[in-house]
């Protein structure tokens, strides 16, 4: 494994991922490329700062379907205290971002959603990754949270190996999903000045993950630290 990132024995569940509405990825090849470049004024802006028309080995990376997109208000925690990590899960950005900037890749069995927020400072970014930290040690043994009306079960939350290279990261591994019907999920943060990347991953519906495990793609992370690092 490149030294881009080290997941560790799992990864976390976009709850719009278990829906059935992700697909199979493209067997693309080569390295990472932007299409354009954004403008200085738009240079820090969520939407300049996110992959967009790229090429990621082996995954398609576009926009996310409108019920892969999830809003911190479709996202219902129970008990509070987990909210932050609630919506880490679910595939949005925690804390109090200015603005975000979604994309979606998919292949070799995984699906990936990922959220790049801006956020007022460093300090209202650090104050992010503090909160999603603070729930996944309060919520270890699991919570439940719904969203879009649907419920969902969380459980054995672990911390993981974080990618390097970062002002700051931090990665979770849990089980999520519904009574019965749960997978193994990773989440993966990364924040570089007032900028954070949310990667929330899980196997592609009708895929099964090896060993029960998936991680957060390293091909994917380091495209995108690509950007926030450059």
């Amino acid at each position: 494994m490149r030294p881009g990132i080290r997941a560790g024995a799992g990864v976390l569940l976009a709850v719009a991922l278990l829906t059935g509405c992700t697909g199979s990825g493209g067997g693309g090849d080569g390295d990472f490329r932007v299409a354009a470049q954004p403008s200085p004024e738009a240079a820090g802006a969520p939407s300049a700062l996110a992959i967009g028309d790229v090429k990621v080995a082996g995954y398609t990376v576009g926009e996310p379907a409108s019920a892969e997109r999830i809003a911190p208000a479709d996202v219902r925690p129970e008990p509070r205290k987990c909210a932050a990590l609630a919506y880490a899960v679910a595939g949005t950005a925690a804390g109090k971002p200015r603005a975000t900037e979604s994309r979606r890749a998919a292949g070799k069995g995984i699906t990936t959603l990922l959220t790049v927020a801006s956020y007022d400072g460093d300090g209202g970014a650090v104050a992010a990754l503090e909160e999603v930290s603070a729930a996944a040690e309060a919520c270890a043994a699991g919570f439940t949270f719904t969203v879009k009306g649907t419920t969902r079960e969380v459980a054995a939350v672990t911390r993981a190996l974080a990618p390097p290279g970062t002002d700051q990261a931090m990665a979770f591994t849990a089980m999520a999903g519904t009574a019965g019907a749960t997978a193994p999920v990773q989440v993966v943060v990364v924040r570089k000045g007032s900028r954070v990347g949310w990667f929330t991953a899980a196997p592609t519906t009708g895929t099964k993950p090896g060993k029960g495990t998936v991680e957060v793609p390293e091909e994917v992370v380091n495209a995108q630290l690509a950007k926030l690092l450059g």
